[in-house]
């Protein structure tokens, strides 16, 4: 029974990780991340009744503990591919490559803010490290 629960808890993960990637993959310049639940969503630009700062600030949202949550997506996703073969294994190489560039864009979101912005480009080189790694593996 503990076997069942921990593939159980293993396709979830899995399942949820793809799903994160995939929401990333489909942030647009100037949209921001909300990742304060187990599937992430998008603020997009629109005209609100709260203004998205003001919305994030209510719902303790910030920065910091968006990318906090982005680095343990792609720490998982890590842990998917090193743990996978075949096409599972391909399906999540896939979709992190598909995803750097939603986290390219939230980059531009984030260009002002420095230390964002140099937290993304730290996310973006261990991902570029993995994918080297993997390559040499495969050769």
């Amino acid at each position: 029974m503990n076997m069942t629960t921990n593939s159980l808890h293993s396709v979830a993960l899995y399942e949820t990780t793809l799903i994160n990637l995939r929401i990333l993959r489909s942030l647009e310049p100037g949209f921001r991340l909300d990742t304060s639940k187990r599937l992430f969503r998008v603020h997009q630009k629109r005209n609100q009744l709260l203004p998205t700062w003001l919305a994030r600030w209510w719902n303790s949202q910030d920065r910091q503990s968006d990318i906090s949550r982005i680095q343990l997506l792609y720490h998982q996703s890590q842990q998917c591919i090193q743990s996978s073969e075949g096409k599972v294994k391909e399906r999540m190489v896939e979709y992190v490559r598909e995803s750097i560039e939603g986290l390219k864009n939230l980059q531009t979101t984030y260009r002002t803010d420095l230390t964002m912005f140099a937290l993304i480009d730290v996310i973006l080189d261990q991902i570029q490290k993995h994918k080297c790694q993997q390559e040499n593996l495969e050769e």
